[in-house]
């Protein structure tokens, strides 16, 4: 009897391993929405991550432009003092000049390099 007890066990096994699963109706519904409720927070998590990737490439970008700026800043500044002493130069070249001038006209006594005015 044991015997038959434990196949009567077995066939009860073997039918519901063989038989289809329940229906899609009412049993598939909450596995659905323990997918949705899963899934949520994982594309929640990465649009979040996407957006603060973003928002991160933004700043370093933003931070390496000011630096950027700030170089060309500091070789046109440079680039003017240069200019500014070059033009230093030039005056104190035509003070020389005009001075030079001065004494040979004072000398000679004529405005040869001016036209006479009527």
């Amino acid at each position: 009897m044991a015997t038959i007890a434990t196949m009567a066990d077995d066939s009860a096994e073997s039918d519901n391993a063989d038989s289809p699963p329940p229906s899609a109706g009412a049993p598939a519904a909450p596995a659905a929405l323990e997918r949705r409720s899963v899934q949520a927070p994982v594309l929640a998590t990465i649009i979040a991550a996407l957006i603060v990737g973003v928002f991160s490439f933004a700043v370093v970008g933003f931070n390496v432009l000011r630096n950027d700026i700030g170089s060309v800043r500091n070789d046109m500044e440079a680039g003017f003092a240069q200019v500014d002493e070059r033009f230093a130069r030039i005056e104190t070249v035509l003070v020389d000049h005009t001075d030079r001038l001065a004494r040979v006209e004072a000398v000679h006594g004529a405005h040869t390099h001016t036209p006479e005015q009527p």
